[in-house]
């Protein structure tokens, strides 16, 4: 029996350099998924193919990263307790995420 253990995060205390990356890669995603040619990451377009199959018009789809790509550390600063590093297109990675994390 496997034992499965769901953690919630959250960005928090995000810079505007960041935030728009980020931003941008999610845009890009929303637009690879309606069929538009865009700058996407690799690792994000290869899961929108696998978990995406229909695509209904009007809605927004997550982003998500595969497990093996988030990188996520313990850093106890003032911030955030725990720090993730984002892999985007343009740039190896958003570095320095504060997380807000939940347990389930």
């Amino acid at each position: 029996m496997k034992v499965k253990k769901t953690i919630k995060a959250k960005i928090v205390h995000l810079t505007k350099v960041k935030q728009k990356i980020l931003e941008e890669e999610y845009d890009n995603l929303q637009r690879f998924l309606r069929g538009e040619t865009v700058e996407l990451y690799s690792a994000n377009k290869q899961q929108a193919k696998r978990f995406y199959k229909k695509i209904k018009p009007n809605k927004e789809y997550p982003i998500s990263i595969s497990k093996d790509l988030l990188k996520v550390e313990l850093q106890d600063t003032k911030i955030a307790e725990y720090w993730a590093k984002i892999p985007v297109k343009g740039k190896r990675a958003v570095y320095g995420l504060p997380l807000s994390l939940t347990a389930r």
